[in-house]
């Protein structure tokens, strides 16, 4: 009975991600085909079932290019500094295009891991440096302190703090690894297959 729970348990540990994340992206990828065609036949009655991604990637590197060139660079500087001035918009936008901009940009926005200290609570928080000098874009007030994003422990969303530089401990991993473990609570990642490290039951 014992090695039939252990089977069982084993057999959730292995297909359940696997399921769920083939679940999520196919998901994805059919319901961006889907607004794709929808969008088409509506605009130009043409039934493009299949075609949403190829439209989508095609779209994608088009506006890459046109970025590279130096007319439409001026124009997408120009549409930039104008959302930038719109109440509300400026939020949602530049908080896109700030968190695209760090997955998928060459500047990178995080500079390095660190351990937050928390005074008082003899405690620390995993947290990267978004930005050394905030006081330049934040004011006075700021001076002296380092902006630190903290990520929160399964949620997409953080918090950012304003510490001093001595208050941080620098941590020697990635970005990617220090948010994947913050995400996932602290859990250890197994390296080894499930009942690897078993032994008879």
């Amino acid at each position: 009975m014992r090695r039939l729970l252990r089977y069982f348990l084993q057999g959730i540990s292995v297909l359940v991600p696997v399921g769920l994340t083939i679940y999520l992206v196919l998901h994805f990828v059919l319901l961006v085909d889907g607004k794709v065609h929808e969008g088409i036949e509506s605009l130009f009655g043409w039934n493009a079932v299949g075609l949403g991604w190829p439209i989508v990637l095609a779209a994608i590197l088009l506006a890459g290019w046109m970025v590279d060139l130096w007319v439409f660079r001026r124009v997408w500087k120009l549409l930039d500094a104008t959302l930038e001035k719109i109440p509300l918009v400026k939020s949602v936008y530049g908080g896109i295009r700030d968190i695209l901009g760090f997955l998928f940009g060459e500047k990178k926005s995080f500079s390095r891991v660190v351990v937050v200290d928390l005074p008082g609570a003899g405690a620390g928080a995993i947290g990267m440096v978004t930005n050394e000098e905030p006081w330049k874009q934040m004011g006075p007030a700021l001076e002296g302190r380092v902006a630190v994003y903290v990520p929160m422990a399964f949620n997409l969303g953080g918090y950012t703090l304003f510490v001093p530089p001595d208050r941080l401990r620098d941590l020697p991993v990635t970005v990617e690894e220090a948010m994947g473990f913050v995400l996932a609570g602290g859990i250890p990642r197994a390296k080894t297959s499930p009942g690897e490290e078993s032994g008879p039951a």
